[in-house]
């Protein structure tokens, strides 16, 4: 087997450029004595608005260090005495009362009891349904009366019943022997 050299990796191919002449040189850059004396004055203009902008600045600081300094010994703009000392009170009564307030664990558990409670719908189906065997069993016993007088009157039909049955049967023996 024939071994092959190694190759180099590939690049890419570029053009070869042309031989530089002798006799060329680059142009000389012009610039505008125009253009720089305008450029120069924007400059000085941009500087000057700083300078003033700068003065501005630095008065308004003073101004507010100023305020700062003069009105931090003054009472007026604060709450008085009387309110600071109710607002004391109020909040010690407050903390008070946090101590004997219900605890996370007791709200959560009412209200996964409450949760579980029926709602007003069903508490209003409920009530049509009682109201509605209310009448019904209002309806069985006021047409029959009590319930042991309406057992006395049945008992009172099975008995009448026994005896026509007892009397057709008595007439049915009669007629099957005198034929």
């Amino acid at each position: 087997m024939d071994e092959y050299p190694p190759t180099a990796p590939l690049r890419p191919v570029r053009a070869p450029l042309p031989p530089p002449s002798a006799g060329v040189r680059e142009p000389a850059v012009v610039v505008d004595p125009m253009w720089v004396g305008r450029l120069v004055d924007d400059v000085r203009w941009l500087k000057g608005w700083l300078a003033v902008m700068t003065l501005i600045a630095v008065g308004a600081l003073g101004m507010a260090a100023y305020a700062l300094i003069h009105n931090s010994g003054d009472k007026s703009g604060g709450a008085s005495e009387q309110r600071v000392t109710s607002l004391s009170r109020r909040l010690n009564e407050l903390e008070r009362r946090s101590g004997t307030a219900a605890s996370r664990s007791s709200v959560s558990s009412l209200d996964s009891r409450v949760s579980a409670m029926a709602s007003q719908q069903q508490l209003q189906s409920l009530r049509t349904q009682l109201e509605q065997l209310t009448a019904a069993v209002s309806r069985a016993t006021t047409g029959t009366g009590s319930p042991t007088a309406a057992i006395a009157r049945l008992g009172t039909r099975v008995d009448e019943l026994a005896q026509k049955v007892d009397a057709l049967s008595a007439q049915g023996t009669s007629t099957a022997a005198t034929p």
